[in-house]
This record gives structure tokens, C-alpha cells and sequence, in this order.
């Protein structure tokens, strides 16, 4: 089980050195319903199915060769979506803060996984934390690859009531 909030970071702090980790991510998805998308992380490579949901989910990866990224990559549908992961220390929380490129340049977002609904309900983010976004459907991945980017421009057409 996945327990996540998304973020909007502003991009006038320069966070990259705090890190302690950084992941070149190449994604492309295979299937949007149910949620199938493959992923390179500098040179590991998964398979990750991912159930529907916004702040609770389940998720199941497996690892696959590069060959089979490579053959899965072909059949992807949408766009792929590239990132570099930083990975930061807040608390006892870690923050993985993506800083998106190609067509997604300048989005950037922090995702923070939690232990259980309670922990991610009591969190306090940073001041460099902008607006939540974990139920706003366009900032999910999947969603990215696939839907008129002009849409990310828009007022919250899509936000679910909490």
C-alpha cells in the first residue's frame, strides 16, 4: 500500500544540494486503466501496476531487464515522461522532489510517502512546499503522459471534494 501527498515545490529555492540521492527517471505507460507503466531509474528497470486512488493506493512493482523496458517502451501509449528525483531528508520523512523536462519543463513536484493516514494527515511541509496536489488529477503521472498539457494552466477543473 501506497500512502502519498504531492506538492507543487517553488522553483525559487534551490534544493538539489540537499540531496542525497539523485535518479535519472525515464516513464512511459502501457496502460492508463488499469495503470501499467514501465520505469528506468538510472540503470534499474520496473514494471509497476498501481490501483486507482489518490492519497491511498496499491501498488506492485517488479523488476524487469532493460530488454523488456526497451520492448515495453516501443507499446507505450502517450508521452514519456523524463525527470531527475531528488531525494531529501525532512524529519523522518524523505521528499522526493522531481524537476520534470521535455514537455513538462519547469513543472516541479515533491511527493512524500507515509507509514499510515494519520501520519500523512498530521504533516507539515516545508515553506517551500506550494500547493497540494494529491487529489488534483492532473498532476498524476499517468495523466501527464497522456492529457493536453495546456489543461495544467487551468484553475482546478478536475480537484475531487476531500
Amino acid at each position: 500500500m501506497e500512502i502519498e501527498r504531492k506538492f507543487l515545490v517553488n522553483k525559487n529555492f534551490d534544493l538539489t544540494k540537499y540531496c542525497y540521492e539523485v535518479e535519472n527517471i525515464i516513464q512511459a505507460y502501457i496502460s492508463i486503466e488499469p495503470e501499467t507503466r514501465i520505469r528506468a531509474k538510472n540503470e534499474n528497470y520496473y514494471l509497476t501496476q498501481k490501483s486507482q486512488g489518490d492519497l491511498v493506493r496499491e501498488e506492485t512493482e517488479t523488476k524487469i531487464d532493460k530488454q523488456t523496458f526497451d520492448i515495453l517502451k516501443k507499446l507505450s501509449i502517450g508521452r514519456i515522461i523524463t525527470k531527475t528525483r531528488y531525494k531529501l531528508k525532512y524529519g523522518k520523512h524523505t521528499i522526493e522532489l522531481d524537476c520534470f523536462h521535455d514537455n513538462l519543463e519547469g513543472l516541479v513536484m515533491a511527493e512524500v510517502e507515509f507509514a499510515s493516514l494519520e501520519e500523512a494527515k498530521i504533516f507539515e511541509s516545508p515553506v517551500w512546499f506550494e500547493e497540494e496536489v494529491t487529489h488534483d488529477k492532473r498532476y498524476k503521472n499517468k495523466n501527464l503522459a497522456t492529457m493536453d498539457l495546456e489543461l495544467l494552466k487551468t484553475p482546478k477543473l478536475t480537484r475531487e471534494k476531500k
